[in-house]
């Protein structure tokens, strides 16, 4: 199955979860809707052990959180977003319709920032387990995986152990030795 059957098929099930509900799947284009999850868990994975259907649910949002995202820094061309807006491109198609034409807005760095997948996110929208990519070039050492108990947004760190205040940085390294979502 190649990228263009994934994307029919996943436009198909939010069509019928359209016409089921009368609702969207997202909520915003960054928000996954909550009801979209519990309806595809109900339509497709109802026999599948409890922690089958986490572990699908947990995949499909750390997809969702590394999909590439943008900000409006700038002012540009038949402007349809305000400066600080943040968007999400779909897949791997970086490009903005502006006017039917399509802007590849990785071509604008000065007009378009790319976001670390942490950024402007809500608490809950986190992951529960994140990786550590610190280790990625030392073939002997495997990147370790970390449970987090809890997240400060306001610093953005992920707590491994409340009592002894283990956490995890997600501003201490450079993004690609940083943290990602695990499953």
């Amino acid at each position: 199955m190649n990228n263009r059957d994934n994307r029919d098929n996943r436009d198909i099930l939010e069509d019928h979860f359209i016409k089921e509900t009368g609702q969207f799947a997202f909520v915003d284009p960054n928000v996954l809707n909550p009801k979209y999850i519990e309806w595809i868990e109900s339509k497709l994975v109802n026999d599948l052990p409890k922690r089958t259907k986490e572990e699908m649910v947990d995949n499909m949002k750390v997809k969702h959180l590394m999909k590439p995202r943008f900000e409006v820094m700038q002012n540009y061309p038949m402007q349809i977003k305000e400066i600080g807006d943040v968007f999400e491109t779909n897949d791997n198609r970086l490009h903005y319709i502006v006017d039917q034409t399509k802007l590849d807005v990785r071509e604008y760095p000065h007009l378009f920032r790319k976001l670390n997948w942490w950024e402007y996110r809500k608490k809950e929208d986190m992951p529960k387990k994140i990786m550590s990519m610190a280790f990625k070039d030392n073939p002997i050492q495997e990147s370790p995986i970390h449970e987090i108990l809890e997240w400060d947004m306001n610093s953005m760190v992920g707590y491994v152990n409340i009592e002894k205040t283990q956490a995890c940085d997600l501003k201490a390294f450079a993004p690609e030795y940083g943290y990602f979502p695990a499953v």
